[in-house]
């Protein structure tokens, strides 16, 4: 067993301090640690998959924390991503298509578009509109302006269209 949940009501369960600064330093060092073994495996394919498919796995209960974060916090968010996926965006990552937003907005350091975002979709039952463009299809966020976002954080998988 590497994780056992627990969801309290007095909301003191390790996985409800998400927006601890705390608990953000604890969960990057796991992902340092993991990444780290997956490095010394020495594949760089495998280290791809991992750092696309699952590093990023849990990364949108974080994300969601945004609004309302502490500068503190969204320091460490930002950073921790920078680090972990700066090289490779997190547009390639496993998230859904906004949470790949919201995590490009976070490399990017655009905590007020970030925190839209994810308001948005707190706000909005259901995946994000999506539009047709001559790129292909894309998800529409009409609460920061799209034009100032790079379009491979806005693109639609051919699954996801």
């Amino acid at each position: 067993v590497v994780y056992h949940w627990r969801i309290r009501h007095d909301g003191s369960s390790i996985t409800q301090q998400r927006s601890s600064a705390a608990d953000l330093r604890d969960r990057w060092t796991t992902k340092r640690m993991a990444l780290a073994s997956v490095e010394a495996h020495g594949s760089a394919e495998v280290t791809r998959v991992f750092r696309d498919r699952v590093l990023a796995g849990d990364l949108h209960r974080y994300l969601d924390e945004v609004p309302g974060c502490t500068d503190e916090w969204w320091g460490l968010l930002h950073a921790g991503v920078v680090e972990l996926w700066g090289d490779r965006s997190l547009t390639h990552s496993g998230l859904t298509p906004a949470y790949r937003l919201v995590g490009w907005l976070v490399e990017q350091g655009r905590r007020e578009d970030a925190a839209a975002v994810v308001t948005y979709l707190h706000e909005h039952d259901g995946p994000l509109p999506r539009v047709r463009t001559a790129a292909g299809p894309r998800v529409d966020v009409p609460v920061i302006d799209l034009s100032t976002v790079a379009p491979a954080a806005l693109e639609l998988r051919p699954e996801e269209s």
